[in-house]
């Protein structure tokens, strides 16, 4: 007569099997995740957004009810209440569809090239727009660590019109991945400042701006 698997057997194959499905899930998502991304004429990946009705600090909620976290810095730009500040400059329109074009750091050879600047004056070339901040929190919804690992890049950063943080430097928001989680964080763009070559830059498609 045939025994019953012992129970330490019978764990292990359950666990090989929730861990096939699990990656069978991932490939699934990674499959969804790729195919929502559409490379141009330019050969440059785009992906659309829906604007929300969000204030800074609705937008700061919002992530950390989702689970994402929210660096200090980055939620004192949220947070500003000076003249450049997000709500001020930076909302999106509600409902408004915005089509963002990412544009790979490596794209610029030189080191001295790759500054906040370099990359916007690269983008225009090809007819791209400067980003407000309020393209980042849907950007971080959208773009997942395992997608930013996929393009082998940390971050996706908005270089839009910097809003100074909470210690008055000039700075912009950006998606990144590492840290013990998914996070929105803030990065000091100050004049001569670099950016390295393992991330990836946000503009708008201009017909998609309000």
């Amino acid at each position: 007569m045939l025994k019953a698997p012992g129970g330490a057997f019978v764990d292990e194959m359950v666990e090989a099997f929730r861990n096939r499905v699990a990656e069978a899930q991932k490939d699934i998502a990674r499959k969804a995740m790729l195919d929502s991304l559409v490379k141009n004429e330019h050969g440059h990946y785009t992906f659309d957004i829906t604007g929300l009705d969000l204030s800074g600090a609705d937008e700061v909620a919002r992530l950390q009810g989702g689970n994402y976290k929210v660096s200090d810095y980055a939620k004192s730009c949220f947070t500003s209440t000076k003249k450049d500040g997000y709500d001020a400059k930076h909302r999106l329109v509600a409902e408004q569809k915005y089509r963002v074009v990412l544009v790979f750091g490596n794209e610029i050879k030189r080191d001295a090239e790759r500054t906040t600047k370099g990359f916007q004056d690269f983008a225009a070339k090809f007819g791209y727009a400067k980003p407000l901040a309020g393209i980042v929190p849907r950007i971080r919804e959208v773009i997942s660590d395992d997608l930013m690992k996929e393009f082998d890049i940390w971050y996706v950063a908005a270089l839009h019109d910097p809003i100074a943080d909470s210690d008055g430097y000039p700075s912009v928001l950006l998606a990144y991945r590492g840290g013990g989680g998914r996070w929105v964080s803030a990065y000091w763009v100050g004049p001569g400042r670099r950016w390295d070559d393992s991330g990836a830059f946000a503009f708008l498609v201009p017909a998609s701006q309000p």
